[in-house]
């Protein structure tokens, strides 16, 4: 096996030459950086003693009772408001912020400094004895004390002897690897992932683990004013860097440089330290089979978790990126061919990058914490060609599909993406051959046109302006992925068939069982829902209001009531949602 990812020595120095240039802004920034913290923590003399002021990490488990009380009522206040607003708006947006602003996540092992202890009441001594001395003194003190961080706040602890110092000027920069401060505590690593987020360093490694803190915004480049975190170029130059470092380390023998400070972390340093081990594996590893030797190649994984809103699909989308353009190169590739001759894609990395979306758009919801959380575990294996360095296929298994989400949602949460997408964005012929009422584009406050919460199993939830542009995209990744129009459209056709199943309605007979009401508008839900689906509306109707039991080998009907019929008609629902996502096009 050859190695594609060796570059050739003049053009290592050319890229070396470029690497430093872009890099000598951003190093001047780091040393003045550390030069700073270096220098505020030596300067930090008080006037009176002469003495240097200790700053310690502010641990609000130690404060005064009264204090707790308060900030516990703070808390529930905005757990309360969490759960009656609903996330989205950019005024929701920072209702939550703000009310999140509380002692425990604003000041939580933020630098502070002693200001003087206190009595056991609580309250600063005024008398002129041996123990105000002990009150004005700053150094910890076993007994309530008052401190100040570094926003000015002042605050009542019980014990001060039990925070932590800060020992370094390393402990105030915001270290790439948290691994290299000089003391890893949970309050220096906390203290440092808040520094680097407020300078919009997202990505912190701990050894071979990344850290990503999620900016909900878009991250723009101080210097040039561009959105580049994951740009082609970035992508190039953390690929470059780890060539580079290759080429460096087989001539000179070391793979470290004290011309050259690495990149920074990034999401991109995961995917090629995996995408290089599984190179170098089958380089250096081989074995003998009936006398041919050929390579044993050693897997490798890359796993993606924390909680809702953390970042994961975002994630996971630029991983794929990254390794689809690195793996690339200069060639266009074969195109694709649908099955009616038409042009679906240049190159495989396109369908597998296709294939993402797409089941976003199926698995995918709003919820009160995260506008595209996924609904849904996902594991994506990538084949690739060793010998030529490309992406020979891919193969992506789904499981643990969050199915009550179909038929039910929680207060101002959404149902599955691909819903409003098709009462948004889809063309008057679409609409009347799916025989759905179109959502108005009217974005006024009113949303009277707004038809989404006439189908019952979207509740109350709207459709937004962005759901139209979502649907194009949806069907591009269907036409990248070998589907027709035709078959698009019988597709989307049984995602609109879920929505006629929500508007079945049932009622009791005069015989006190269930049976499919009289209203037009439920009759008419069944006719849609059989028509897309291929069924016969009489034996849908019948299997829903009737159950079939097996006894002795005869078969006996038993009616079922009202309630038993709406379950199993969510039963159907949920299982036909279900099928078509399992079903969805593989790359």
């Amino acid at each position: 096996m050859s190695s594609a990812t060796t570059l050739k020595t003049p053009d290592n120095k050319a890229v070396t030459s470029r690497r430093k240039k872009k890099r000598h802004s951003k190093d001047n920034n780091t040393n003045n950086k550390k030069n700073n913290a270096s220098g505020a923590a030596a300067a930090s003399i008080d006037l009176v003693t002469g003495k240097q002021n200790v700053q310690y990490f502010f641990d609000p488990s130690l404060l005064i009772n009264t204090e707790k009380e308060n900030n516990k009522n703070t808390n529930s206040f905005h757990k309360q408001l969490s759960s009656s607003s609903r996330l989205g708006s950019k005024t929701d947006l920072s209702i939550l912020a703000q009310g999140t602003d509380d002692t425990y996540s604003k000041h939580l092992f933020m630098p502070c400094t002693i200001i003087k202890a206190l009595d056991e009441s609580g309250e600063s001594s005024s008398s002129n004895n041996k123990k105000n001395k002990k009150n004005n003194s700053t150094e910890p003190f076993a007994g309530p004390t008052l401190v100040k961080t570094l926003d000015g706040s002042l605050h009542k602890l019980t014990d001060s002897t039990k925070l932590i110092p800060l020992v370094s000027p390393d402990d105030y920069v915001g270290m790439d690897d948290v691994l290299h401060l000089p003391s890893v505590t949970e309050a220096s690593l906390l203290h440092s992932l808040r520094l680097r987020y407020q300078r919009n360093d997202i990505y912190t490694s701990a050894g071979p683990i990344l850290m990503a803190i999620n900016p909900y915004q878009r991250i723009q480049d101080p210097g040039t004013g561009e959105f580049s975190l994951y740009s082609d170029a970035t992508m190039m130059a953390y690929r470059e860097e780890r060539s580079a470092g290759q080429n460096q380390k087989s001539t000179t023998g070391s793979s470290s440089s004290s011309n050259d400070e690495p990149l920074p972390p990034h999401l991109f340093q995961v995917a090629d330290r995996a995408f290089t081990a599984l190179c170098q594996s089958a380089r250096s590893n081989v074995e003998t089979t009936l006398g041919n030797i050929v390579p044993k190649v050693q897997n490798q994984s890359i796993i993606i978790s924390g909680e809702s809103g953390s970042g994961k699909t975002e994630s996971t989308k630029y991983i794929m990126q990254y390794l689809a353009r690195i793996t690339q190169g200069s060639a266009s590739g074969q195109q694709l061919l649908s099955p009616d001759g038409k042009v679906l894609a240049a190159s495989l990395e396109e369908r597998v990058l296709s294939s993402n979306p797409l089941l976003e758009t199926f698995g995918n919801a709003r919820t009160l914490k995260n506008d595209n959380s996924s609904r849904f575990g996902k594991f994506i294996h990538i084949v690739f060609d060793l010998t030529k360095h490309k992406i020979k296929g891919a193969q992506i298994s789904n499981y643990l599909l969050e199915k009550t989400r179909v038929v039910h949602q929680t207060e101002g949460e959404r149902n599955y993406h691909i819903f409003y997408q098709l009462l948004r964005g889809a063309s008057p012929e679409e609409l009347e051959s799916w025989h759905l009422l179109s959502s108005s584009n009217d974005t006024t406050n009113d949303n009277n046109n707004n038809n989404a919460p006439l189908y019952h199993y979207l509740g109350s939830s709207q459709t937004v302006d962005k759901d139209a542009s979502d649907l194009m995209d949806t069907k591009q990744c269907l036409s990248r992925l070998g589907l027709t129009t035709e078959d698009q459209t019988r597709v989307l056709g049984v995602a609109a068939a879920v929505l006629h199943l929500g508007n079945l309605k049932f009622e009791e007979s005069s015989e006190g069982v269930s049976k499919v009401t009289d209203e037009s508008s439920s009759s008419e839900a069944l006719q849609h829902a059989c028509t897309l689906l291929g069924l016969s509306p009489n034996d849908v109707s019948e299997a829903i209001v009737t159950k079939q039991l097996n006894v002795g080998g005869k078969i006996i009907t038993k009616p079922q009531n009202v309630a038993q019929a709406q379950e199993k008609r969510d039963a159907f629902a949920k299982m036909t949602y279900q099928c078509l996502f399992l079903w969805l096009p593989p790359p």
